[in-house]
């Protein structure tokens, strides 16, 4: 969304994007067979090589994600991770279905002729505002909407105003947390990626006029602050508490080496939704909970500048996660805008170090015909699942922060 705070520095998105509406009645408007379904030529791979510009890893992105979001159908699935030279499509409801139209809609900006591309892959996930799921903020405020504040057009409004009612159903005024898993021998886990999700309440609290929904992000926000951070700068993925009492059962790290340790991408997730919840409430005890764990973040990072899976050294610091760096890199780089001039120029030059140690082949495909750009994003570790692979949320917050860095955007749609 675009996110006015007076400690905030930069114009909105609107001067980007103001076109948009019109364009999207033209190309949407077209026949889809025409205008979405015809296959797309392949490019040369020599046209893209080492060293390359963020500016031409964007338009990598637009080879590679206009080729697959022609070729792929969503009537298949969505996607999530690709191996062997494609993306594996799954035919259930997912955290990371919203991701690829998110792509999709984010490089519109660049290509108006994704326009279409992201409306196809969009509007089938209106099925899904009725997820019983604490991703509901994933699913639809990267898709939905951001497709409703790229064009303004209403019919992408219900679906999203009707997830964020179902959202913050999964509210308990007891544990004064929305609940994330519903699944595992848990009581009522709550976990740090879901600070994420709650940006969708943000959203909707203001342009549908839910008050609940603020007050719902805002106390889900001082539950995490007061129960998944430690003293010092790190995280907790998983809290669980007693659904009676609101009373702390256990803490975890269930995606993590340990549950003393700290997973990388749950701290890059807590760097982010602390910065966010700062944007929206300017509650300084949020802004320096981002700042603390951003600090620890980047404070820990290895040699060459690219976080393991889980910064414990007991932990394999062979086993790369991407996905991590990409999402700190975002968040950090948002970070940046928030705090002092010489803060602001620390955090910048921390994204930057972040971003430039992927701009490599270990870590960027720069074919354009193989389907993902970011290598070596890692899931689940301890479930051996998705372990140095391709993640279309890596590639997500990878387009995102290059946007963001080169002043494509000034903040995240």
């Amino acid at each position: 969304m675009i996110r006015k705070n007076k400690n905030f520095v930069g114009v909105t998105l609107k001067s980007i994007y103001l076109l948009l509406p019109t364009i999207l009645a033209l190309l949407v408007g077209c026949n889809s067979s025409t205008s979405t379904n015809n296959e797309v030529e392949t490019i040369p791979p020599e046209n893209f090589s080492f060293p390359i510009t963020k500016s031409q890893v964007l338009d990598l992105a637009i080879a590679k994600y206009k080729l697959q979001a022609t070729r792929l159908s969503p009537d298949e699935g969505y996607i999530r991770e690709a191996t062997n030279g494609q993306w594996h499509q799954q035919n259930w409801k997912d955290w990371t279905d919203g991701f690829f139209p998110g792509v999709l809609w984010q490089l519109a900006l660049l290509d108006e002729s994704l326009i279409p591309l992201a409306d196809k892959w969009t509007t089938p996930l209106e099925g899904h505002k009725d997820f019983d799921n604490h991703d509901l903020g994933f699913i639809f405020n990267n898709s939905y909407g951001k497709a409703l504040r790229l064009t303004n057009d209403d019919k992408y409004s219900p679906p999203l105003e009707f997830a964020a009612n179902h959202l913050s159903r999964r509210y308990s005024p007891q544990v004064m947390a929305i609940r994330s898993w519903d699944f595992g021998n848990f009581a009522y886990p709550v976990i740090i990626d879901n600070m994420m999700n709650l940006d969708l309440l943000w959203y909707s609290a203001k342009q549908y006029n839910l008050a609940n929904h603020y007050q719902i992000a805002e106390q889900h926000a001082l539950t995490t602050q007061q129960n998944h951070l430690r003293d010092n700068g790190t995280s907790f993925h998983l809290v669980d508490f007693s659904p009676s009492s609101g009373e702390v059962v256990n803490k975890q790290t269930v995606q993590g080496f340990a549950n003393s340790s700290t997973w990388a991408r749950g701290q890059a997730w807590g760097i982010y939704g602390f910065t966010l919840a700062y944007v929206e409430t300017n509650n300084k005890n949020f802004l320096a909970s981002a700042q603390k764990l951003a600090d620890y973040f980047i404070s820990t990072l290895p040699t060459d500048g690219v976080p393991a899976w889980d910064f414990d050294l007991r932990a394999d610091q062979n086993i790369k996660d991407s996905s991590a760096a990409v999402i700190a890199a975002s968040a950090i780089w948002q970070l940046s805008q928030a705090v002092s001039s010489e803060e602001s120029i620390r955090y910048q030059q921390a994204s930057k170090a972040l971003i430039n140690n992927l701009l490599n082949d270990n870590y960027l495909d720069i074919n354009p015909n193989s389907p993902a750009l970011l290598k070596k994003a890692s899931g689940n570790v301890p479930a051996n699942k998705e372990v140095e692979t391709s993640l279309i949320y890596a590639d997500y917050y990878f387009i995102e922060v290059l946007m963001l860095q080169i002043n494509k955007i000034t903040l995240p749609s």
